[in-house]
């Protein structure tokens, strides 16, 4: 990551990056599950809005791409806010897991995941967590919809 960083011109508090992958050689799902895998082994806080898979096959995916998700759930330095489990399901109790109150709606998403988040981030705290840790967010969204369930009718 040391690499990316100085390519980006290192990352600055509030930055945003986004890792578009048209074409699968260009890796860019790769690299984010590289930087995932490298926050988390150092010990920061990570925060992963999943919004395109089933929580079953995030995990795998994470796994492949050596993510012990199972340890860092427990430990609660991840937190995943199951976007696609809240609006489709499975919904899956385990530590670390967080889907959005109520009826899922996309009117109140923003809202609905500004709760969640602080959930967690009190969590966080009342565990003394944050002192020495960097927080990331990363927001997995798979935009293959289309590809895959075809185009939408009108």
């Amino acid at each position: 990551m040391k690499e990316l960083d100085k390519l980006l011109g290192g990352i600055r508090e509030h930055a945003y990056i986004l890792f578009h992958e048209e074409d699968p050689r260009s890796l860019g799902r790769e690299l984010v599950f590289r930087f995932i895998r490298y926050k988390l082994e150092n010990d920061n806080l990570m925060g992963i809005f999943n919004i395109s898979y089933s929580l079953p096959f995030l995990l795998e995916v994470m796994c492949k791409n050596g993510i012990d998700a199972d340890s860092y759930l427990d430990s609660l330095n991840l937190a995943i806010v199951d976007t696609f489990g809240s609006f489709y399901g499975p919904r899956i109790r385990r530590r670390g897991v967080w889907y959005l109150p109520g009826s899922p709606s996309y009117e109140l998403l923003s809202r609905k995941y500004a709760e969640v988040v602080r959930a967690h981030k009190e969590l966080w705290a009342e565990k003394g967590m944050f002192s020495g840790r960097e927080l990331w967010g990363v927001a997995v969204d798979v935009s293959e919809y289309i590809r895959i369930f075809g185009r939408p009718i009108h």
